[in-house]
């Protein structure tokens, strides 16, 4: 709860408060900020360029510069009760700013305590304070204008050891120092922005004399390594424990210091070797293995896609785009969660929840590009969960996939806009089906229960970490060796895959391409059986609507009049086709024709009057659905590919009639190779014919898997829109 200002405990801006005479003095009515950060006061004179507040108050910063022109320091923080720390008191201060490769900047203030101790925080340039980690430390660097290509670079640990060795070597060196603390590295942007500004002199590093240090300096050394640019090493023999270059420079002289910058070694002795295919094959088997001892996949070839969708999330920097996986069941203990525990022990810096806020992802993906592992993601999207939460959440997931998006917020006090980059992999777990627009980012795996054939090993975690070990060893080798190589790849894609679904594939087929042809072969098929399961279950109402009024299009339609049916014969039939549950709309009552309007709106469609005997009941043309039909009814086979009899065997003489009803748009097939031409594709013919008095029978036994005419008078059928006679 605020503190109001009183005697005991005044204002530490005017030294009022609401209980003085005025006699001595003018009244103050503020109060105590309740983060310690601010005190709000009432004195207009005292308020320069501070926004008054809806109390009539003005929030003085109480670290560092206020914006009403002031620097209230330690006075002001000990009177409000922010600045005494056990009894150590503020002895200075000190105010950075730490650039972005765009030019922007923040601040970064310091304050020392007499008893050793340090503080940070960031501020927005208008002095505003950071909140809820909004300004992230890993996206920038201190002295980053700095870089000109021309004089030797040097990164050191902390702004203070850069000042340090900038009093001392003066214009000699462009001096960066890390503001992300150990052994946080900064993003893998920033350091590819240094290493194509370095000059031809590379990069010397100094580490502070500490494990957390030695870890981010090595992690800076690497991701430079990756841009083929040369890194040296300092070695201060003598350095004490922590000791960094602020206590070389302390304790040395320039000379000393010039001779110790010369004598820095190579981190590494040439640019990271390229990885080849069989290093790339190996590390994927490893990992195919591991996932296999713990998870049943429904397919083997799902077990390549988990393990490329683990090096991608280790080699995000190299992609724009990262698919989502998402592993669901229709019904629990089917071992959703144990993938995720399984890829959690491979990913170990991957944030694993059952619940998480859109704030706290913002947080731990500014911090890096965390990898997020999701369970029971399902819950955030039912009915029950909170509206506003899921809708947020939603949009970081769909957002997400993609390097260009961010979240945009409005910052209090100040009303401050900030972007939020939101871009990391993500694997969800969930029973039933998601919404559409992030299963279409996604890549999914259908799991079910194993079965008393299907064995694996007890997860232990503790033991599973130690068996992962050595996967992980290589894989800190391999990323960092890979990124580049990566960045640069261009898969080709199959043909069936196209558009988004080639966007959210692209990184894992690049990755297939570096282990070789073998598994560049697997990774395409398995994905392109993963996109037809992905087809064949979507659940858009508009896309079931164009689906089955093409499908029933010949069954509907006067024979007399082909091209056209009448809203009524239409509704009928939609309401009678169990797969699609049209019939069960409006309380049992079925499909409206307003229902029917408004879906098929959406595609340009509209109801027209049509000419039946003397009346022109409401009604639709075909030809007006051909441009519905060819841009969202993508085939689950291309109709190249459709087996030779299918094609061939029909009574009609005018192929292309027939091309308008079997392929979705105006392909054209002829002359195309058939590679399903010496398929073995039971059942035959003459068994589909006799089983089409079975409409559901039809489908299933549809040998390409095309959603085919079921509605069918008796003595006839239709497969893939041909026309087959059945006897009596």
């Amino acid at each position: 709860m605020s503190t109001r200002y009183t005697r005991r405990n005044p204002c530490p801006i005017c030294g009022g408060h609401r209980d003085l005479p005025q006699h001595r003095g003018i009244r103050c009515y503020g109060y105590a900020d309740d983060t310690g950060d601010y005190a709000r006061c009432t004195r207009d004179e005292l308020g320069g360029e501070i926004k008054q507040n809806d109390d009539g108050t003005y929030s003085h910063l109480l670290r560092g510069a206020c914006r009403c022109g002031q620097q209230h320091g330690a006075a002001a923080s000990k009177a409000a009760g922010s600045a005494v720390r056990d009894n150590a008191e503020l002895v200075g201060t000190s105010s950075w700013r730490a650039y972005r490769p765009d030019g922007s900047f923040a601040i970064h203030r310091r304050w020392d305590y007499s008893d050793g101790r340090k503080s940070l925080a960031w501020f927005h340039p208008d002095g505003q304070a950071s909140q809820n980690g909004e300004i992230r430390s890993t996206d920038k660097l201190y002295g980053l204008a700095c870089l000109d290509r021309v004089r030797p670079a040097l990164l050191v640990e902390g702004e203070k050891a850069a000042d340090s060795l900038r009093a001392m070597v003066g214009d000699g060196y462009a001096v960066l120092a890390t503001a992300c603390g150990a052994p946080t590295v900064p993003d893998a942007e920033v350091l590819a922005y240094v290493a194509g500004k370095v000059g031809p002199d590379g990069l010397t590093i100094w580490a502070d004399n500490d494990v957390q240090g030695a870890k981010q300096m090595e992690g800076c050394a690497v991701a430079v390594l990756a841009h083929n640019v040369a890194v040296r090493r300092v070695t201060w023999p003598d350095a004490p424990a922590h000791g960094d270059a602020a206590d070389y420079c302390a304790t040395h002289g320039k000379d000393e210091l010039l001779a110790l910058l010369e004598a820095a070694k190579p981190w590494n002795a040439g640019p990271v070797p390229p990885v080849v295919p069989g290093e790339t094959a190996e590390l994927l088997g490893q990992i195919e293995s591991f996932v296999r001892r713990y998870v049943v996949l429904p397919h083997k070839d799902d077990y390549l896609i988990v393990a490329l969708w683990i090096l991608h999330a280790w080699a995000i920097d190299a992609f724009d785009v990262t698919p989502r996986l998402i592993a669901s069941s229709p019904e629990p203990e089917s071992g959703k969660t144990r993938l995720l525990e399984v890829i959690k022990v491979l990913i170990p810096q991957a944030v694993f929840s059952l619940n998480i806020t859109a704030a706290a992802i913002y947080s731990f993906v500014g911090k890096g590009k965390r990898p997020l592992l999701f369970d029971e993601v399902d819950a955030v999207f039912s009915q029950k969960a909170n509206d506003e939460g899921s809708e947020a959440l939603r949009g970081i997931l769909n957002g997400g996939y993609s390097r260009a998006a961010t979240v945009i917020r409005v910052k209090m006090p100040g009303r401050i806009v900030e972007e939020f980059p939101v871009f990391a992999p993500a694997a969800l777990a969930t029973i039933g089906r998601l919404p559409n627009t992030i299963e279409s980012r996604a890549i999914t795996m259908r799991m079910q229960r194993r079965t008393d054939a299907e064995h694996v090993e007890s997860f232990r975690e503790r033991d599973a970490r130690k068996a992962a070990v050595p996967i992980l060893e290589l894989v800190q080798q391999w990323a960092p060796a890979s990124t580049a190589t990566l960045r640069e790849a261009r898969p080709e894609m199959p043909e069936s895959i196209n558009d988004r679904a080639a966007d959210i594939l692209e990184s894992l087929f690049a990755i297939a391409d570096l282990a070789g042809e073998e598994c560049a072969e697997r990774a395409r098929t398995a994905a392109v059986e993963l996109m037809r399961d992905r087809l064949a279950d979507e659940q858009s109402i508009g896309i079931q609507l164009l689906r089955a009024i093409h499908d029933g299009w010949v069954s509907i339609a006067d024979p007399a009049k082909p091209d056209q049916v009448t809203t009524a014969d239409l509704l009928a039939y939609l309401n009678h086709l169990d797969e699609y549950q049209f019939g069960s709309w409006n309380k049992g009552n079925g499909f409206h024709s307003r229902n029917l309007a408004a879906y098929l709106k959406q595609y340009a469609l509209r109801s027209r009057g049509v000419r039946v005997a003397d009346s022109t009941p409401k009604g639709y043309i075909r030809h007006d659905f051909k441009d519905a039909w060819s841009r969202y009814l993508k085939p689950i086979r291309h109709a190249a590919t459709l087996p030779q009899h299918i094609r061939n065997a029909n009574s009609y003489s005018d192929t292309g009639d027939v091309a308008d009803v079997c392929v979705y748009g105006e392909e054209e097939t002829e002359g195309i190779e058939d590679p399903a031409r010496d398929v073995d594709i039971s059942p035959s013919l003459s068994s589909l014919e006799s089983a089409t008095k079975s409409a559901t029978a039809v489908r299933k036994l549809c040998p390409v898997g095309l959603v085919c005419s079921l509605m069918a008078p008796t003595g006839s059928a239709f497969c893939c829109g041909h026309p087959v006679e059945v006897d009596a």
